[in-house]
């Protein structure tokens, strides 16, 4: 299974190389949707935690209470 473990990889580089040219392009169509703020923060934080750990930094969130919890974005 290794080989169709890189051809996976293989097209998802392909696919993220795709989007970024699209993007670059000013192509990349996206939607404006509702989204949770804190949540999408807190996602955020909890993904680049365990690097920043690595390196000695602590990352927290504190979210006012008046941030608007859902905002319309235009995140793909």
């Amino acid at each position: 299974m290794p080989l169709q473990d890189e051809l996976i990889r293989l097209t998802r580089l392909v696919d993220d190389l795709h989007q970024l040219s699209l993007a670059e392009a000013k192509k990349l169509p996206m939607e404006p949707r509702p989204t949770n703020l804190p949540d999408l923060l807190q996602r955020i934080v909890d993904h680049v935690s365990p690097e920043a750990d690595d390196k000695g930094i602590r990352i927290s969130l504190h979210c006012e209470a008046d941030l608007p919890r859902w905002k319309w974005t235009r995140i793909g």
